[in-house]
Formats: C-alpha cells, sequence, structure tokens
C-alpha cells in the first residue's frame, strides 16, 4: 500500500503515558517528572540529584526529522549552576539506558534517534517511508510521513 501522506500526532496526554511506561522509575537520577509539548519542541521539568546536590531542571528536547528516522536533542537545560552539565550527562545516559532495550530506539550522547520503520515493525508492520515534516505547537506535536506500508509476514 503506498502512502501519499500520513501525519501522526503526539498530544500531552499521549506523551505522558509514554513516559509513565517508559521513563519512570526507581533507577533515574530525576523525580517528579513532567513533559509538555511546546512550540519548540518537547519541555520536561522534573527535580534531581546528583551526588549530594538536590535542584530542579526544565529541558527543552527539539525534535528533527531525517528520512525515516526522528532525532530528540537536548537542546536547552536549565539546572543549578555548574550541576547542569553534569546533570545533562546523567540524564541522557539514563534515558538511553531505560529506551535501549525498545527495537527502534538508540542513542548517543547528543541524541536519541527513533527509527520509525523500525519501530512499526516490533508491532507487525512492514514500512518503508521518509519524515517529510515535523510541527509542534503547544499541546501537540505532529509527524507527516510519506511512503509505503505493509502487513509484514
Amino acid at each position: 500500500m503506498e502512502l501519499n501522506a500520513i501525519e501522526l500526532t503526539v498530544t500531552d496526554g499521549d506523551l505522558s503515558a509514554l513516559i509513565d511506561k517508559y521513563v519512570r522509575g526507581d533507577d533515574l537520577p530525576v523525580s517528579g517528572l513532567d513533559a509538555q509539548i511546546g512550540a519548540d519542541g518537547v519541555i520536561v521539568r522534573g527535580k534531581y540529584q546528583a551526588a549530594f546536590l538536590k535542584g530542579s531542571f526544565e529541558a527543552t528536547i527539539s525534535l528533527v526529522a531525517d528520512a525515516q528516522v526522528v532525532i530528540a536533542t537536548l537542546a536547552d537545560l536549565k539546572a543549578l549552576g555548574p550541576v547542569g552539565n553534569m546533570f545533562k550527562g546523567m540524564l541522557t545516559s539514563a534515558l538511553q539506558m531505560k529506551l535501549g532495550d525498545i527495537p527502534g530506539v538508540s542513542g548517543d550522547k547528543d541524541a536519541i534517534r527513533f527509527d520509525l520503520a523500525r519501530l512499526l515493525a516490533d508491532r507487525g508492520l512492514a514500512a518503508e517511508f521518509a519524515v517529510l515534516e515535523i510541527r509542534c505547537a503547544p499541546g501537540r506535536c505532529t509527524v507527516k510521513l510519506s511512503g509505503s506500508i505493509d502487513r509484514a509476514m
């Protein structure tokens, strides 16, 4: 089946459900995690404990498209003074460890990549497509795709 265009919309509620399922846990250096979608991407807020310091943080994660991969990059981090850089590394590592078991999700020190075709294949759908556009607005983010999709055998 050929797709001319399809739009996938993620709302704040969808994002909260994904966080509850994949990201919350006692093994993370954060608590009180909350996320919402803004015009510049996903805004994540919470509290952290780094060594003997505790504080709050707010991070903006930008989303860009590269072929069939959505790349999430930490664009801005507001945290307690010099702890911010150390916390950035801890947060990125912890997220990658939690998400690393999901087929189609990978990352490095700077970004987490979501391979949409691989994520769909894990759910029984074979897909080849290109991400045409990612648009974020308060409360929702829309990913526009084109390509083909079939039920995997």
